[in-house]
């Protein structure tokens, strides 16, 4: 009798514990906020996207403005229907699912971006708060310190320690403790517009070169190494005494995002957050003469490098040499891998960009300045929706678009190049940002590509003519970032 009220006991507990869990996870009526639902990916993972709070947002229209751009940048969201295009399916699909998570709809309109920055100001000014998000280029920093986007650290749900939000952006812009603007999986083109080398397969066949591939994983992939590649390789095939864009070369690359890409592949920095949270300019000047050292060898030496420096009339040479099996290497960016090499008939590589020396601890992927960085109007008409939203739209793509990129950046389906994916990822993963770049801070903000376009070495006189306003100008970005901070 006794062992049969203990087995009834036993049932009883275990129904009402089963009976607990389920009333739990059940939503209570009227209320429009969720748990979290818990998701899992194909590897049984469970996914970033279901980490994010849910809730019920009746229908609204997720309000987003992007600057317009040549490369398309609005793709992050501009994707209505399945067209069979790579990028924009995978868009669609992560759009779907936040859409239907949290019942929204997206809303994407464009503007160019000097446009788009007055319309920030003004509609600012008048109280006006018809946009939850906004994508801003380079060109838009100072709305970031002039009092125009909301403090980011104040949105519960954005979680800036999550690898979808890049880690090496909120500690170069975090500034008095506050971020006005972030960078990571919630735009896709972000990481699309990452400095990287491309390789000529065949050219290495033919010359029984080994793919860098092996050096890149051992953390031997450095300047040096690139070096013993490209010397010696520039010939001038139509032998007339000059070096034009029909004769082959170690590498090419071209202007904008080049003059950067091989200088910050080593990991300096100008300009950086000190202990009191303020920025400053900060450097090791022996770094960098080494550093800008080897970046003039290759770019200047021995006519290794094919670069016609911001010609935009000639805006495709680089690839197009690459492409005709006259260069070993390419420099270039993921999103212009696709732009400009689909179709290519002979296989290529791709590698991140070399290090300093095998003592530099990761490679170092050089961002271009007109990526959209992630910013919220400082009068949003509800923050921590913006934020909620936000977050959601991040987990997703990083759960459902990131793992994609390589293809994505080839634009071709089934992708069988294991090596060249796992290189793309270490890019993407490897961004790096130099504070006195991307607020163009007198001389630091472009000297390597005013150094190089005019074959300077004298690195000492370039800096000293620029030692009174750069100063300045950092001060004077701490105080708006004080102000900004402190505006209610």
């Amino acid at each position: 009798m006794r062992k049969k009220l203990t087995k009834g006991i036993c049932l009883l507990i275990c129904f009402l514990m089963c009976f607990t869990a389920m009333s739990s996870c059940k939503k209570k009526k009227g209320d429009s906020e969720t748990t979290n639902a818990t998701e899992t990916g194909s590897n049984g993972e469970v996914t970033a996207f279901s980490t994010v709070r849910r809730k019920d947002y009746g229908g609204y229209n997720f309000n987003i403005m992007y600057f317009a751009g040549s490369d398309g940048l609005e793709k992050d969201f501009d994707a209505t229907a399945m067209t069979g295009e790579v990028l924009n399916d995978k868009v669609y699909a992560k759009n779907l699912i936040v859409e239907d998570a949290y019942n929204i709809k997206v809303a994407l309109r464009t503007m160019v971006a000097d446009e788009m920055h007055t319309y920030i100001r003004n509609s600012s000014m008048a109280g006006e708060s018809a946009y939850d998000v906004f994508g801003v280029n380079r060109n838009g920093m100072p709305l970031c310190y002039e009092g125009y986007f909301l403090d980011l650290t104040s949105l519960d749900d954005i979680d800036t320690t999550q690898e979808w939000w890049d880690k090496k952006w909120v500690e170069a812009m975090s500034i008095h403790g506050s971020l006005f603007s972030l960078v990571g999986d919630f735009s896709i083109n972000s990481l699309q517009c990452l400095s990287c080398l491309c390789f000529n397969k065949t050219l290495f066949d033919e010359r029984q070169l080994a793919y860098p591939y092996e050096l890149v994983n051992n953390g031997q992939w450095t300047y040096e190494r690139m070096l013993e590649y490209i010397k010696g390789a520039t010939v001038d095939l139509n032998e007339d005494g000059k070096y034009t864009t029909d004769d082959f070369y170690g590498i090419t690359g071209w202007g904008t995002e080049a003059s950067y890409a091989l200088f910050y592949a080593s990991g300096i920095s100008f300009a950086k957050t000190n202990d009191a949270g303020a920025l400053e300019i900060s450097y090791n000047s022996d770094m960098l003469t080494t550093v800008y050292g080897y970046v003039d060898r290759i770019w200047n030496g021995e006519n290794n490098y094919r670069n016609d420096s911001g010609n935009s009339a000639q805006h495709s040479f680089a690839w197009d040499i690459f492409k005709a099996n006259r260069s070993l290497f390419l420099d270039t960016t993921l999103l212009k891998i696709g732009l400009f090499l689909s179709n290519m008939e002979n296989d290529y590589g791709v590698i991140p960009n070399p290090k300093l020396n095998e003592d530099q601890k990761d490679y170092s992927s050089y961002s271009s300045y007109t990526i959209p960085m992630t910013c919220v109007p400082i009068n949003v008409s509800d923050p921590q929706r913006a934020g909620n939203l936000i977050e959601a739209f991040c987990t997703a793509s990083y759960d459902k678009v990131t793992p994609d990129i390589f293809e994505i950046v080839t634009k071709l389906q089934n992708v069988n190049d294991a090596d060249s994916a796992k290189m793309v990822d270490i890019v993407i993963r490897t961004k790096m940002f130099d504070p006195a770049h991307w607020y163009n801070v007198s001389g630091y903000g472009s000297f390597s590509r005013a150094m190089l376009k005019t074959r300077s070495t004298n690195i000492s006189s370039f800096l000293r003519s620029y030692t009174k306003n750069a100063p300045k100008e950092i001060q004077e970005i701490n105080d708006l970032y004080m102000e900004a901070k402190n505006k209610k």
